[in-house]
């Protein structure tokens, strides 16, 4: 597999207890895999704000 891809709440809307939110998530991840792209979800209410981000291996 090449790419990957995360969707998660960002870390502002998370409920507590969740291990962590998007952005959290995102430089765990930047660390082993390259960041391709990104892309914000906003919904009706503030607490359906995620983050889609699709990664794929380093050269």
């Amino acid at each position: 597999m090449d790419s990957w891809f995360l969707g998660q709440p960002v870390n502002a809307t998370c409920s507590p207890g969740h291990a962590a939110g998007a952005e959290t998530c995102i430089a765990m991840l930047k660390k082993s895999l390259v960041e391709v792209e990104r892309v914000q979800c906003q919904g009706q209410s503030a607490n359906e704000d995620c983050l889609i981000a699709c990664f794929r291996k380093p050269h």
